[in-house]
């Protein structure tokens, strides 16, 4: 069945995907991650959006940056403007100058979040219909999305999150159209 939204994707392959730090309730570093079932599970991902139609462009993955496996959170991709995201954990911060080169080579314009400000990309931003939903609190920042909304010219609807185990908004909902 083709889809009806969303068919191009950014994606990462797991080459050097690891838990190493813990930055979430769900990350332990004693847990060992299996390369090769994560690469299975990748590959079989990509194959199964592309059979419906989708793109699936691809990031090269880094040895210093784990989590770009992640992609979602690299910002937010408003046509061929791209917001990139402003990480609160210093460990995710050094993947943002690979999303931004990216981007720019991809002829996207990219419009930055002011300083001070944390913003976690489309983990915490959701389009739905003409409103970008926008969780706040373990993450990104409220405050963030007044300056996200000018950037895109979207009215930016804040939804806080009270659960720690929950702190991205794209692990508590997916808006379907």
């Amino acid at each position: 069945m083709p889809l009806s939204w969303g068919r191009r994707f950014l994606m990462c392959p797991p080459e050097h995907f690891g838990v190493l730090y813990e930055i979430n309730p769900w990350m332990h570093r004693e847990v060992k991650v299996d390369v090769d079932r994560a690469r299975t599970q990748w590959d079989g991902l990509v194959a199964t959006l592309r059979r419906a139609g989708a793109e699936a462009e691809l990031l090269e993955p880094h040895p210093d940056l784990l989590d770009l496996a992640f992609t979602a959170n690299a910002g937010v991709v408003n046509g061929s403007q791209f917001v990139p995201s402003r990480f609160r954990h210093p460990e995710r911060q050094p993947e943002v100058p690979h999303y931004v080169r990216w981007f720019n080579e991809h002829g996207f314009t990219v419009d930055e979040l002011p300083d001070g400000l944390h913003h976690e990309g489309a983990g915490d931003a959701l389009p739905f219909g003409p409103v970008l939903l926008s969780g706040y609190r373990y993450r990104s920042d409220a405050a963030a999305h007044a300056a996200l909304s000018r950037l895109t010219g979207a009215a930016v609807r804040a939804v806080e999150l009270v659960d720690p185990r929950l702190y991205h908004l794209d692990l508590t909902f997916c808006p379907l159209d």
